[in-house]
C-alpha cells in the first residue's frame, strides 16, 4: 500500500513537527515570572556572566547574560522571558571554554543564593562579596 505524495509529504511534515515540539518542548502551559536585575561585586558590575534559575521542582531552568553594566534579562526559552513561577537556586558563572570562573563558588558550584519567582515582575539584583578571580585560562605553551 503506497502514500500518494501529498499524503506523504503531510505525514512527513507532521512527523517533523511533533518530533521538533518533543525535542524542544511545549512551553505552552508553563507560568513564567519576567526576571530582571543586576550583579555587582564589591560594588562594580559583573560582565558576561550567566545567570541561571534552576527550579527546586520539575522543569527546565531560565537564564540570562549581563551586559557591561551588569543588567541582565532571563529568557525560559526561545521567544519567551522569564523563568517558572516558584522556589529556585541561582547559579552565577563567568566562566566558559575563554574564561576561567572569576565568581566565587559560593555563588555557582556551591551556590548559596536561593529565591522565590512571582508572577509578573521580578526585579532580583545580586550584590555578590569577595573578589574576582582575573587570571586566563591556561594556554598550550604554559602547561
Amino acid at each position: 500500500m503506497w502514500m500518494s505524495s501529498r499524503n506523504l509529504h503531510a505525514s512527513l511534515r507532521l512527523s517533523f513537527m511533533l518530533a521538533l515540539a518533543a525535542l524542544t518542548g511545549c512551553g505552552g502551559d508553563v507560568s513564567l515570572g519576567k526576571v530582571y536585575g543586576k550583579v555587582t561585586i564589591d560594588g562594580e558590575p559583573v560582565q558576561n556572566a550567566v545567570i541561571t534559575f534552576i527550579p527546586e521542582g520539575p522543569g527546565r531552568s531560565g537564564s540570562g547574560r549581563t551586559n557591561e553594566a551588569g543588567e541582565y534579562v532571563a529568557e525560559y526559552s526561545s521567544g519567551s522571558a522569564g523563568a517558572l513561577i516558584g522556589p529556585c537556586i541561582v547559579e552565577i558563572r563567568t566562566e566558559n571554554a575563554f574564561r576561567s570562573e572569576e565568581i566565587p563558588a559560593r555563588y555557582n558550584n556551591k551556590t548559596e543564593l536561593k529565591e522565590t519567582i512571582k508572577a509578573g515582575k521580578n526585579e532580583l539584583n545580586f550584590v555578590l562579596e569577595g573578589k574576582l578571580k582575573t587570571k586566563p585560562r591556561p594556554t598550550e605553551q604554559s602547561r
